[in-house]
């Protein structure tokens, strides 16, 4: 049976809001923590792995100016040559809460082209690896049995090694365009795209032309959407990469000011084009 994320199991639960009395917060606790792993790992969901999702098509008039914004966002981190000039990635930090007090896991990741990657996670001895071989997705602890990872798990472990990968965004969103009436755009720049039921949308700084946030929101979901921040962009090997993002994830029928699940993925280090044996991203026995 495919196995769940290593990535998500271990972060901590939820952040609770001043906002809420705390007779509402310790009831609630009950309600969030059974279905922590299963909030998180379909928050870090996107596209299917290597290929695109079953959007709608694109309308001809939409695409182009959706292609504009993807090209300002390529060319304010570093510009196609830069990015396509790297060829993978190693990189070390921690996942924690926003909250102190929470327990923090150490990672560190591989990446290479065209959709290679492995995470190495460390807390208080215990040692997890994931990786995807380019065919299948795999978890295993010391010593024990590799798993498949499932989809969703899948997803979220190439969206925490390739964050930039939505240089790619018409690529993976095909019907991609822009929105001009987002409610929380906030003088942001909004693309919008949907694919398999969820919506997502794109919010870019009209000043720096980063992506400053996405947000993915889907049909069944009863609570706000699922959002995600990049923070402290910095210049690594002649491209600009995220050193920050925030994961802020609602608990359903909740409200979202209230009670939400946030944590933190901080990168320490991120080195490009390093020597990486192939065999690491290849699947235990």
């Amino acid at each position: 049976m495919p196995a769940a994320s290593a990535i998500v199991p271990t972060f901590p639960t939820a952040i609770v809001s001043t906002r809420s009395a705390r007779g509402a917060t310790k009831a609630c606790e009950a309600l969030v923590l059974p279905c922590l792993i299963a909030l998180l790992v379909s928050a870090l969901c996107t596209a299917s792995a290597g290929q695109p999702p079953a959007g709608e098509p694109p309308s001809a008039s939409a695409s182009q100016p959706a292609q504009a914004v993807v090209d300002d966002y390529i060319n304010a981190l570093g510009g196609r040559e830069a990015l396509q000039r790297i060829r993978n990635r190693r990189a070390d930090g921690v996942v924690e809460g926003a909250r102190r007090g929470f327990s923090r896991r150490n990672f560190r990741l591989y990446w290479a082209v065209p959709n290679l990657a492995r995470v190495e996670f460390k807390e208080e001895g215990l040692v997890t690896y994931e990786g995807y071989d380019g065919a299948k997705g795999w978890t295993q602890e010391v010593f024990g049995i590799a798993e498949e990872l499932k989809p969703d798990a899948l997803e979220a472990l190439l969206n925490f090694a390739d964050p930039i990968r939505y240089t790619r965004l018409l690529e993976i969103y095909p019907n991609a365009a822009i929105e001009t009436d987002s409610p929380e755009a906030a003088g942001r720049t909004t693309l919008r795209a949907t694919a398999r039921g969820d919506t997502f949308r794109f919010f870019f700084d009209p000043k720096t032309h980063l992506l400053a946030e996405f947000q993915k929101e889907g049909d069944t979901d009863e609570s706000a959407a699922r959002r995600y921040r990049f923070e402290e962009y910095r210049r690594v090997d002649g491209i600009l990469f995220p050193f920050t993002i925030h994961v802020i994830t609602p608990v359903p029928n909740l409200d979202p000011a209230a009670i939400r699940i946030e944590n933190v993925i901080r990168y320490k280090t991120v080195s490009h084009n390093v020597t990486i044996p192939a065999t690491l991203f290849t699947r235990p026995k």
